[in-house]
């Protein structure tokens, strides 16, 4: 028999955070260890297994030591829970002990005071809402898989929103809380409810366009380049042929686009051979030649730098036509230029001399001064004119006296 009182506390207590394995107490007097259940977070532990009990002889209070120790995240809780019922028996003209009566008592006292623990922890209505309040629940069949709603005229209890309704709008919490935001947008569009409705109607294109929305913000950084290709339909249409089609997959190739990128970069180049076009086409059917003329770059460079000597020897074309002719007389004269120089210099004496001293097929009828020689080339004789005819000279002695004079010796 339990000689204590069974004081007025609130038969629960939680404990939150580390203790280790304990002990923790409770205030609550009980009247054997097993009038507690003990919780680590939600999970039920098991006497013994999981915690022994200590109980005060004196006064009922007592502490649960854990045979595995909690952490900084668990959550203990100690909570009466004595068996209601009944388990001594008063039998007509028989014994009635104090001792009995104490635990029957004893047990009342601790049943009421864990119902109305289990009662606190209840939904229920304030004291001083109207008698007719009804705060029964609705029956199975109406709230399963609802959440509990409160009428909104009588506040009694019904069946809300459906979970799965709820749980949709909680998937869509943070588009809600942007949508809120944007309030004065909102009612802006609900002033285009019949554009909507129209939209409504060509939803399947507007999903289709939302799948290419990275595409369509580049159209749209593009639009005055699609306005000047709006004005191009017709060239356009001329694209969509099939064989259009087949070159344009040609040129969508990456070494195609590489190619179109170098070309883009010579675009000003491309317009000036555009308007020069017939001369390329000209140039073209002798690509040949341009390709001998490449390879001889250099020498024409330098035929560039005496342009106008080049232009001197054009107007004198016939005469290099005729010094190609004799190249090897002339290769002869280049070795003897000192000379020619001198001849040169002293061209009136040569002339004379030429006149006077020459060489002739037969004796000249004219321009004869007296003293003039000639070799007659018929007879192989040296003659000189007497003023009056010719006359040989036999066995002439023709000897060069210095360097300038030809001396001749008559015999």
């Amino acid at each position: 028999m339990a000689d204590y009182a069974i004081t007025a506390v609130e038969r629960r207590v939680v404990y939150s955070g580390s203790a280790g394995t304990g002990p923790y107490s409770f205030s609550f007097p009980v009247l054997t260890s097993t009038d507690i259940k003990v919780y680590k977070d939600t999970t039920l532990l098991t006497e013994t297994t999981d915690y022994t009990v200590t109980v005060s002889a004196g006064d009922g209070t007592g502490s649960v030591t854990l045979v595995v120790a909690a952490s900084s995240e668990n959550t203990i809780t100690i909570v009466g829970a004595r068996s209601i019922q009944r388990s001594s028996d008063f039998v007509t003209a028989g014994d009635l002990l104090a001792s009995s009566l104490n635990t029957e008592l004893d047990s009342l006292t601790i049943f009421t005071q864990q119902v109305s623990e289990e009662s606190d922890r209840a939904i229920k209505a304030p004291v001083t809402d109207p008698t007719s309040i009804d705060m029964t629940l609705p029956v199975k069949a109406d709230r399963k898989g609802t959440y509990l709603a409160f009428n909104s005229t009588s506040g009694d209890p019904e069946a809300g929103a459906t979970t799965a309704a709820v749980n949709t709008l909680v998937d869509i919490t943070d588009e809600i809380n942007t949508v809120a935001g944007i309030g004065d947008e909102v009612t802006t569009v609900a002033g285009l409810a019949a554009a909507i409705t129209t939209v409504n109607g060509i939803s399947v294109n507007i999903s289709t366009v939302a799948g290419i929305a990275a595409n369509v913000t580049t159209v749209a950084s593009d639009a005055a380049d699609i306005s000047t290709v709006a004005g191009k339909s017709a060239e356009i249409g001329r694209l969509g042929t099939a064989g259009a089609a087949a070159s344009l997959t040609t040129l969508g190739t990456a070494d195609a686009v590489s190619d179109m990128n170098t070309l883009e970069a010579i675009a000003a180049n491309i317009t000036a051979l555009a308007g020069i076009a017939a001369n390329v086409t000209t140039v073209a059917a002798i690509s040949s030649d341009v390709t001998a003329v490449a390879a001889d770059a250099a020498d024409i460079g330098t035929v560039a730098g005496i342009a106008s000597n080049v232009t001197t020897v054009a107007g004198v074309s016939g005469n290099v036509t005729t010094v190609a002719g004799i190249a090897s007389d002339v290769t002869t004269v280049a070795g003897v230029s000192g000379n020619v120089t001198t001849v040169a210099s002293n061209i009136a004496g040569v002339n004379s001399f030429a006149e006077r001293y020459r060489v002739e097929a037969s004796d000249p009828a004219s321009s004869l001064d007296q003293g003039d020689l000639v070799f007659n080339t018929g007879s192989s004789l040296l003659k000189y004119y007497n003023g009056s005819a010719w006359v040989a000279v036999s066995a002439p002695d023709v000897t060069l006296a210095d360097a300038t004079a030809l001396s001749i010796a008559l015999g």
